[in-house]
């Protein structure tokens, strides 16, 4: 049905992605020109050509700005602008690099599947069944959709006017980390690699550290480049740090940087990988 269907602004990498009977249509918006509202004008018309209607009801637009201080494009009209979108079970937000919805909404599908875990142990399940219930239950909805999070695709990163796109030895990442430490507020990472792999969930140099590349993009989001985005709540799960609970009703901010290891920790007590820099509270909330 969609063959027929092409971009318009090819010149701009337009990108039409159809899953189903949904579409998604990324428009870059270069020198202050925005190729989104043609792109929904040539939706409509191929819609009319083939009888088919488009209902505006469900489309919505998401401009993904971050920290650009650039003015944003003007609204479509008759498309309703969101500051958020669900993708395949994934909630994107307009600022790239938070993701405090979807962790939010995956925390609490996974609150509500514990019942299940307690229900087996109490029926003295043995760990090894009670652990494959877990992976199947829990860590499948942190697995899903991962590499949109920590971002799967290589590329230049995103602070870089030359656009370089040159894969080098991990071992050779040298930057000094201990402003970007002093502006989180957390300490752990000794070096620029360590920084990297404790933001990928490895927390000791493996032996294959030489074998290892990476790309100037996952560079600058696992290391210098990575920002808590908007975020300003703790990310300590509720479980370890109680926060709305009945006693702690409040959320509170997050003052401090989580460490190194204290990510390390909410991984082992939870399951759950928070990147270290995340806003905590206060140690004490979850120390073991």
């Amino acid at each position: 049905m969609i063959n027929d269907l092409t971009v318009k602004d090819s010149d701009v990498n337009n990108i039409l992605v159809k899953f189903a009977d949904d579409m998604t249509v990324s428009a870059p918006l270069k020198n202050s020109y925005d190729s989104a509202p043609v792109q929904v004008d040539n939706i409509e018309k191929w819609t009319e050509t083939n009888r088919m209607s488009l209902n505006l009801d469900k489309t919505w637009e998401m401009v993904v700005s971050g920290k650009s201080t650039n003015p944003l494009p003007e609204p479509i009209a008759g498309i309703e602008r969101k500051t958020w979108l669900k993708l395949l079970g994934t909630t994107l937000q307009n600022d790239p690099s938070c993701w405090d919805l979807q962790v939010d909404n995956l925390l609490t599908r996974a609150s509500s599947r514990k019942h299940i875990l307690r229900i087996c142990r109490s029926y003295v399940y043995s760990k090894k069944q009670l652990t494959f219930l877990f992976n199947a239950l829990i860590m499948s909805l942190f697995a899903y959709g991962i590499e949109t999070i920590i971002g799967g695709i290589c590329g230049s990163d995103s602070r870089d006017k030359k656009e370089e796109v040159t894969v080098i030895p991990l071992v050779s990442c040298s930057r000094d980390i201990a402003k970007h430490l002093g502006s989180l507020a957390f300490f752990g990472p000794e070096s620029e690699v360590d920084l990297i792999l404790s933001r990928a969930a490895i927390f000791k140099i493996p032996q294959d550290i030489n074998d290892m590349t990476i790309c100037p993009f996952h560079r600058g989001k696992l290391g210098l480049g990575w920002t808590r985005g908007a975020s300003i709540r703790c990310r300590v799960p509720p479980v370890l740090s109680q926060h709305g609970n009945k006693t702690k009703k409040s959320w509170p901010k997050g003052e401090r940087g989580l460490g190194k290891y204290d990510s390390l920790h909410v991984l082992r007590k939870t399951g759950m990988f928070i990147q270290c820099g995340s806003g905590k509270n206060v140690l004490s909330d979850f120390d073991a």
